[in-house]
């Protein structure tokens, strides 16, 4: 008011001089006010953009955020921001969902490298993840036949380069019913036709900084989905010879447990 004369700016550099308006304000003051050509970088639009182009780049680095501004910047129509800035942010929040996102109806699946890779449920990739104090593992033992998927960790993270089963990470307690795991089936991976052979009570492994609660879903499928072709498939002696968290170890090996329901 004292220094601009009450008039609000219409530029970008003017208006991230203000007090308490950081890159991502600006962007949007200007995109949605005045139509300017300036990416709007939000949570949705991270992840959007590391599914679709394969980054591992964490978003919370300085590395990553200048990063994934500079590739949304590239992607911008710049004859309606406003239009696709909004088109992008409400993509993320409805279909590229951080849990279960609707990839079974997405329209972009052909151009996804996490869809084609089946890597969505690694992206995107934050820097303090490791800061968490507590972590919820949902393994889906997926078999088709005598072969179960595995997949070796190679993300910089706990237990990197040891292998896994299909690896779903939530935020809190996922609370699995037969329900909720047909719609993410369904959601995922445009599955309808499948058996639910197990769900295991959750078990606890204590590290030094996070402790992670894991739970095991076993499900039997009639055939390998598109997204899961790109993953190992490997018969019960395959998987005795390979490397496994203590976690899993504990799950296998445990008479309580129905073990992969060989």
């Amino acid at each position: 008011m004292n220094e601009l004369g009450g008039k609000f700016p219409d530029n970008y550099q003017e208006i991230l001089s203000l007090k308490g308006i950081g890159p991502y304000t600006a962007a949007a003051i200007s995109a949605f006010a005045y139509n300017l050509p300036y990416a709007v970088v939000d949570g949705n639009v991270f992840r959007v953009l590391a599914r679709c182009f394969g980054i591992y780049t964490p978003t919370d680095s300085a590395e990553g955020k200048k990063k994934f501004t500079e590739l949304a910047n590239q992607l911008l129509d710049n004859e309606q921001p406003a239009m696709y800035n909004q088109a992008i942010m409400d993509f993320g929040a409805s279909i590229c969902k951080p849990i279960n996102p609707l990839c079974s109806q997405c329209p972009a699946q052909n151009l996804c490298n996490a869809y084609l890779n089946g890597t969505v449920n690694e992206l995107p990739v934050k820097e303090k993840k490791l800061q968490k104090k507590m972590r919820w593992f949902t393994y889906f033992i997926f078999k088709v036949g005598d072969k179960t998927l595995v997949h070796q960790r190679v993300v910089k993270d706990i237990w990197q380069d040891l292998y896994e089963f299909y690896l779903v990470e939530t935020g809190a307690n996922p609370h699995w019913s037969s329900e909720k795991i047909k719609e993410y089936l369904q959601n995922q991976f445009d599955v309808n036709n499948f058996t639910v052979n197990y769900i295991s009570p959750f078990l606890s492994q204590q590290l030094t900084h996070q402790t992670v609660k894991a739970q095991f879903i076993s499900v039997q499928l009639p055939q390998i989905p598109a997204m899961l072709q790109h993953y190992e498939w490997m018969d019960k002696q395959q998987i005795s010879q390979l490397a496994f968290p203590r976690i899993i170890n504990e799950y296998l090996n445990s008479e309580s447990f129905p073990a992969m329901l060989f």
